[in-house]
């Protein structure tokens, strides 16, 4: 062949059976070509308008007679895929009334594509195959072969519309059929998002995915997602997030943050817990599914398993997991992460500022406060909500006031302002009595009172990743805000357990548990 560029299954059978001066045709796999029938013994038949084939979902090896494969115009040429060619060439030998026979040869069935499935999607719109369209050639005397003429193939035959819809709906199929993924979250996916997820799991070596369903605010959003990611890298995993809109945070993820290399869906269309009897899809089957929101039905501290399964993953928090290497890269990750330009830009004005801070993060106020309409019973349970309510009222200005005047006084610090994150207007309003003109904060709505608009989570962010470049971080304990700034920055200091440590009388047994076991780590630590 010479200036071939467009050349695939169907055209290279088509020729080779033209140029065969055989009335039988035995068409063998190229990719197997030890895959061979009986020629001898079924030859006769075939010669009768038999056909064999041998599988009955159509593949390589066939057996046909030469007159009888053009008598049904031979392979559709504007068909590239091998599976789609004598699929429809069988629906014509059928509706020709050709007599089919299957003859067992064991071999794999090729694995499905887009292209195949879109393929098999498009033929409906086409017009019937004539091999009066089919491939022109010249041969010369030396045999060599030059095209005059080639059919349209069904993607540049039809309306770029039908393209786009079978393609989506190709993609889709694949992703449920081959890789397992339910149609929960294909539905909600976009076509670049599945074309992208597509050509993930296809480089994967363990062709396996990873689901992190985020939950709650921002903090503990990006505490989930910097884990499921990490998990998800360390174990070989395509990942997939779900970031929802909801009372705990208003703002997208692309309101945020930048989505290259991310693939983010704005939700899912169903309600824990997922399986295959409850939403009639057998994909579910190959999931380990788990869910850390215990007012959701779920299962907290349930340890993740690196299997061979998928995996999804609904929670708010740091997941239990077999090994903890599996967990190592989560501030790499949120390093990594890329905000928005306008929250990029409101960082750098601060940039200088930022350097020469120490920053720091009060969270005090009432859990009950944070979402309107929602109590703190109903978001964390009655036990979390007193743990909360505890390390809060630990987190003051006093304190915080007092660590950083020690740490000036002992030369540790060589900031010269502090930056103050907070919940609580007064707590701010109180460290700048303590400390002086050196506090310093973003101007605008702080964003207390249960107030989690777009404008307010950007504020944030800003906030957040600002903290990221403080000379130093104290934070507050049990707050989700203060572990993502401690883990950009890398290290942090909590009030309550490394200063500020305030006893446990008068309150339950669950804050006294959880507050011995946080002391006596720090302990350990030195």
């Amino acid at each position: 062949m010479t200036d071939e560029h467009d050349w695939h299954f169907s055209r290279a059978y088509n020729l080779a059976a033209y140029l065969s001066p055989c009335d039988v045709l035995h068409m063998i796999p190229c990719q197997s070509p030890k895959l061979r029938m009986s020629v001898s013994s079924l030859a006769e038949q075939v010669r009768h308008q038999t056909v064999f084939f041998t599988s009955a979902a159509h593949s390589l090896p066939l057996l046909i007679s030469r007159r009888v494969f053009f008598g049904v115009h031979a392979f559709d040429e504007r068909i590239s895929t091998e599976t789609v060619a004598i699929s429809n060439l069988a629906m014509r030998l059928d509706a020709h009334g050709i007599r089919e026979r299957v003859v067992s040869v064991p071999h794999e069935m090729p694995e499905m594509t887009v292209t195949q499935v879109q393929e098999k999607l498009l033929l409906p719109y086409a017009a019937l195959w004539n091999d009066k369209n089919a491939s022109q050639y010249r041969v010369t005397p030396s045999l060599t072969i030059s095209t005059i003429h080639r059919p349209h193939s069904l993607q540049h035959a039809l309306p770029a519309s039908i393209m786009h819809q079978t393609r989506v709906q190709a993609m889709g199929a694949v992703l449920h059929d081959v890789y397992d993924v339910p149609w929960l979250f294909i539905v909600r996916m976009n076509e670049q998002q599945l074309s992208e997820l597509i050509q993930r799991v296809e480089q994967s070596d363990t062709k396996t995915l990873m689901i992190v369903h985020v939950a709650h605010g921002l903090g503990n959003r990006l505490r989930a997602f910097a884990a499921g990611k990490a998990f998800a890298e360390a174990t070989g995993r395509s990942l997939m997030v779900v970031w929802e809109r909801d009372a705990h945070c208003e703002a997208s993820f692309a309101e945020l943050f930048e989505e290259d290399g991310v693939i983010v869906l704005d939700g899912v269309d169903g309600e824990w817990p997922f399986s295959a009897e409850g939403f009639g899809d057998e994909s579910w089957r190959k999931w380990k599914c788990y869910n850390y929101m215990m007012a959701e039905g779920g299962t907290k501290d349930e340890v993740l398993q690196n299997g061979k399964q998928h995996l999804y993953y609904r929670g708010a928090y740091v997941p239990r997991v077999e090994k903890g290497a599996y967990l190592k890269g989560m501030n790499k990750v949120l390093r990594e992460l890329r905000a928005v330009e306008e929250i990029r830009e409101e960082i750098e004005e601060m940039s200088e500022r930022l350097k020469s801070s120490i920053g720091v993060h009060i969270r005090h106020g009432e859990p009950g406060d944070e979402i309107t309409g929602s109590t703190a019973v109903s978001m964390y349970g009655s036990g979390e909500s007193e743990v909360i309510r505890y390390w809060r009222s630990v987190c003051t200005a006093e304190s915080f006031g007092k660590e950083v005047q020690q740490l000036w006084q002992r030369g540790e610090s060589k900031a010269v302002e502090v930056f103050v994150a907070t919940d609580c207007e007064e707590c701010r309003e109180k460290l700048a009595e303590i400390i002086g003109e050196a506090v310093w904060w973003m101007e605008g709505d702080m964003c207390s009172g249960g107030q989690r608009g777009v404008e307010c989570v950007r504020r944030a962010v800003v906030e957040l990743f600002g903290m990221g470049r403080c000379e130093r971080v104290l934070g507050s304990m049990w707050s989700s805000f203060s572990e993502i700034a401690g883990r950009l920055k890398g290290g942090i200091r909590y009030a309550g357990a490394e200063f500020g440590r305030v006893g446990t009388e008068g309150w339950g047994e669950e804050v006294r548990g959880v507050a011995e076991r946080v002391w006596k780590k720090r302990k350990e630590r030195g």
